[in-house]
């Protein structure tokens, strides 16, 4: 867990749904910030739909929040 990417994603202003899918990610960046977490395990930590987690998380990296390599977010 990287306590410094959940005070960061905490201090994003963002849409609830949105924020609670960055923290989601930031529950488990390494001291790198990387966070590898499968799709499906956004969806069930935070009981949104695979269309909600994949529109949120195309939207974040659109708007510069998070980096997608393959299927790992930083």
């Amino acid at each position: 867990m990287s306590a410094a990417a959940t005070a960061w994603a905490w201090s994003c202003d963002l849409p609830s749904t949105t924020k609670l899918i960055l923290l989601a990610y930031a529950e488990v960046a390494d001291h790198q910030h990387w966070a590898a977490l499968p799709r499906a395990e956004v969806e069930r930590c935070t009981g949104l739909s695979e269309t909600t987690v994949r529109t949120a998380v195309a939207k974040l990296a659109e708007d510069g929040f998070v980096t997608r390599v393959d299927d790992v977010v930083r």
